[in-house]
């Protein structure tokens, strides 16, 4: 069976923690997601049924991802894939339909630069390999650079409207 994506619903909160908390120990060995976590998340979200996904396969929730614009010129797109599903395409999935929403978004920006903006776990040599191999360049934090543990996050962004690539603090 291929996996199906639709907007989340306020009951799939449980299963959409449980794929964020087993994406975060895999990666990291500890997790603290909560149902008011992603009730927060979605407030954020300037059109949670466009902003906002759930990957299901046979039923189960498998991935889940939103998407932010902060109305100048930065996008942020944030995924999880239960680790169960890691190397199937899941993860290309989500990105895929955050490219998507960024594209749609695009036409109602007027700036000369936008970004999109993708945080991941330097651990995760997966998702820094997909992103990158979508035209993405990895660009580090302070602190990915001050401290390599398991949970610092470093972000992947790319220029979209001009297609250069862009340096945080630049």
């Amino acid at each position: 069976m291929r996996p199906t994506v639709r907007p989340p619903r306020r009951e799939d909160f449980a299963a959409i923690v449980a794929v964020g908390e087993a994406f975060d120990r895999a990666l990291t060995g500890t997790g603290d997601w909560s149902e008011d976590d992603v009730a927060h998340d979605w407030r954020a979200l300037l059109d949670p049924e466009r902003d906002a996904w759930v990957v299901e396969d046979a039923g189960a929730v498998v991935g889940y991802a939103t998407f932010q614009d902060d109305g100048e010129g930065r996008f942020e797109a944030d995924g999880y894939v239960h680790p169960d599903r890691f190397g199937q395409g899941i993860g290309a999935l989500i990105v895929g339909l955050s490219e998507r929403r960024a594209a749609e978004r695009l036409e109602a920006v007027a700036l000369p630069r936008v970004v999109i903006q993708n945080t991941v776990l330097h651990v995760d040599r997966a998702a820094r390999d997909l992103l990158e191999g979508r035209g993405n360049a990895l660009v580090w934090r302070a602190i990915c650079e001050a401290d390599f543990t398991p949970g610092n996050a470093c972000t992947i962004s790319s220029d979209r409207r001009s297609n250069s690539l862009t340096r945080a603090g630049s």
